[in-house]
């Protein structure tokens, strides 16, 4: 009997890969406890490293492995920490890097590659630096990226609010279809693969024909968590996906804007097996790093400027409005508080009262609004392009309110909160270019390994434009003068 892919590969979204106790076969894993500092996790392979067998490892104090200078080293990372193995060092022809976490200390090793020509780092970052726009910084850094790592497709792959993404800059030297500007459903990258990225600086895939080996654990401990392991083994799907677009070596580098916020991918294919020395390495994370700084200095640059043009207007418009409520009608200040934000409707409520300005839903969506919102954003704010996404409820609303961003100054389930600030915009039926035809029903439920890449269109309805940076600056910025007005508790 057949099986389908959705019944050889289950639950693809929920799988905790990071258990699946297996590595890639092109090197070495070694796990001890910190607080005995004793092996309780090798891969299958680790006899081959000298006087013990793989088994005979389990148990042993880590400190064996190591000269008395080189533990010093050890000893003093600090949690967090990674300490780079040169060849030689520890084994012979292996080079790797150990990493010191909460409850572990893991040694990963591998051959030892020649250096590979030096590529001028000065020159990539000055280049960098010379990017006055957020698109050109992305395609100059891809191009930087490609150069550097000589790779068939190099590509930045950034995350979109429901988790999907898009290429928004590519190198393609591969005999394949672009994927520049197609999107992929967010189940292409399922949850737990994402956090994963937040916790790994680099993914290294080398070749998946490669089959796995198994880890191997002493008796009466648990699974071994490789959550931090760069040789961690490619999930079957995953194999498979990456099989489906003719891929067969591949590595991603996640770029983070924001403290455990997944901003986009640094992700490179390969249609040969894929060894990539430690210089290579070092050299592509500096690349990121100055990527990543200069895109947070080109956002910060933006928000200065509106800030400079905006931010006394704002003060004022905030003072204006405590006014206009308390004498109860701020309709003069109408289309002030829509342009701020690009919205077509704004609902405010202040106390017990509640204001309509523009084109607004009946308060029917307001009542189911604040439902989902107690429940999913208690405090702060939420934007949204696709109130229907949020909950079915809101999609007879879709027409005057696809969008949706909200701001308010207390906790959303506090009585004695004082305002809260709901700006809609309509539905905009757009176009989408998919990198072949998503799954139907839920984005996120099911991953199987599609079978097509190519350009798929289809148009996007119950969703309203998108909600900009400065838009979302806008409204937080007003919210914050209110919160700093004299007389307000």
């Amino acid at each position: 009997m057949e099986t389908s892919e959705e019944t050889r590969f289950p639950n693809c979204d929920t799988e905790e890969i990071q258990f699946l106790g297996q590595i890639q076969p092109s090197g070495y894993l070694i796990q001890a406890d910190r607080q005995e500092q004793r092996i309780r996790y090798v891969s299958a392979n680790a006899g081959e490293l000298g006087a013990w067998s793989a088994t005979d490892l389990l148990g042993r104090p880590l400190e064996e492995l190591f000269t008395p200078s080189l533990w010093e080293d050890v000893q003093a990372l600090k949690e967090g920490g990674q300490l780079f193995l040169h060849r030689d060092e520890l084994f012979p022809s292996l080079s790797g890097f150990l990493q010191k976490h909460e409850h572990w200390i893991l040694l990963e090793l591998e051959a030892a590659l020649p250096s590979s020509p030096t590529h001028d780092s000065s020159k990539a970052l000055a280049k960098l630096m010379l990017c006055e726009h957020e698109e050109a910084l992305m395609n100059c850094y891809v191009e930087q990226a490609s150069e550097l790592l000589g790779l068939d497709r190099v590509m930045l792959y950034r995350f979109e609010p429901d988790h999907s993404g898009v290429v928004t800059a590519e190198v393609n030297h591969s005999q394949e279809q672009d994927y520049l500007h197609l999107r992929f459903p967010a189940g292409d990258i399922p949850q737990n693969a994402r956090k994963l990225y937040l916790q790994n600086p680099l993914r290294l895939i080398r070749d998946v024909e490669q089959d796995p080996l198994p880890v191997l654990r002493q008796e009466g401990w648990p699974a071994p968590d490789l959550s931090h392991s760069l040789l961690r083994a490619v999930a079957p799907v995953h194999r498979q996906y990456l099989r489906n677009m003719k891929v067969r070596a591949a590595l991603s580098m996640p770029i983070q804007l924001k403290e455990g916020e997944l901003y986009a991918l640094l992700s490179a294919h390969h249609a040969q097996p894929l060894q990539l020395d430690s210089d290579r390495r070092i050299l592509l994370q500096e690349l990121t790093e100055n990527f990543r700084f200069q895109l947070r200095h080109l956002n910060s640059q933006a928000r200065m400027k509106f800030m400079d043009f905006r931010a006394n207007r704002i003060q004022w418009l905030a003072q204006q409005l405590l006014d206009q409520l308390i004498d109860g009608d701020p309709a003069s200040l109408e289309q002030e508080l829509l342009d701020m934000c690009q919205a077509s409707g704004l609902i405010i409520q202040f106390q017990e009262k509640l204001f309509q300005l523009g084109l607004c839903p009946e308060t029917s969506f307001l009542e189911r609004l604040q439902e989902q919102l107690d429940q999913s954003a208690p405090f702060g704010t939420y934007v949204t392009d696709s109130c229907a996404a949020l909950h079915s409820g809101l999609a007879p609303h879709a027409e005057q309110a696809s969008g949706l961003m909200a701001a308010w100054s207390h906790g959303r389930q506090q009585a004695g909160r004082q305002l809260a600030l709901y700006w809609v915009k309509p539905e905009q039926v757009r176009e989408v270019d998919w990198g072949g035809k998503p799954p139907d029903g839920d984005n996120e439920v099911k991953l199987a390994p599609r079978r097509s890449f190519q350009k798929w269109r289809q148009a996007m309805y119950q969703h309203s434009s998108p909600w900009s940076e400065q838009e979302r600056f806008a409204a937080s910025t007003l919210m914050l003068a209110w919160q700093k007005l004299p007389g307000l508790t």
